[in-house]
C-alpha cells in the first residue's frame, strides 16, 4: 500500500484520505442531534474545512518548506510524505510563484521585501494566509447568524 501511495500525486492521495476521513465523520454523527438540530452533509463539510485548516496550522511541518528551511533537497523526499495538508498547499503556491518575480512585494527605494524567494512566498500562504482563508469559508458555509446562536447558547 505504501508503494502504491509513493507513486500518486501527493494531492491525489491527500484526497483519498480526506474522502476516507469524511465518510467516516459521516456515518458517525449523520442526523445526531447536534447543536440543536441535526449534524448533516454541511456540517460534515465545515468539519473537513476546519480539520484541514488546524492541521495546516498545528501539525509538523511535512511540506518540501522542511527540506528547504533544513537545507536538503525536497526531491530526495518520498512523495508520499508529502501527501499531507502543509505538503499539497505548499507545492502549490510553489508552482503559483513560477508567476511571481522575486524578490516580491518591496518597498519602494529600499531593499526591505516582503518575500525573496519563492520558498517564503510559498510559506506564508501555507502556513499563514491559507488557514484564515478556509475559517472564513467555512464560518460562511456555517452561517453568521446560526454561529451566533450557537455561541450564545454555550456562552
Amino acid at each position: 500500500m505504501v508503494e502504491l501511495f509513493n507513486q500518486l500525486d501527493p494531492a491525489v492521495t491527500l484526497a483519498i484520505w480526506y474522502a476516507v476521513f469524511l465518510v467516516f465523520v459521516f456515518l458517525v454523527f449523520g442526523g445526531v442531534s447536534f447543536m440543536g438540530r441535526r449534524f448533516d452533509a454541511g456540517d460534515t463539510a465545515i468539519v473537513g474545512l476546519l480539520t484541514f485548516a488546524f492541521m495546516l496550522v498545528f501539525n509538523q511541518v511535512e511540506s518540501p518548506y522542511a527540506a528547504i528551511a533544513s537545507g536538503r533537497n525536497p526531491e530526495e523526499v518520498p512523495a508520499l510524505l508529502y501527501a499531507t495538508e502543509d505538503g499539497v498547499v505548499f507545492r502549490l503556491y510553489m508552482w503559483v510563484s513560477r508567476w511571481l518575480s522575486f524578490p516580491a512585494v518591496c518597498v519602494p527605494l529600499t531593499q526591505l521585501c516582503l518575500w525573496s524567494q519563492p520558498a517564503d512566498f510559498a510559506r506564508d500562504m501555507t502556513y499563514v494566509a491559507t488557514p484564515v482563508m478556509i475559517v472564513v469559508a467555512a464560518g460562511m458555509l456555517f452561517g453568521a447568524r446560526r454561529a451566533g446562536r450557537h455561541v450564545a447558547r454555550v456562552v
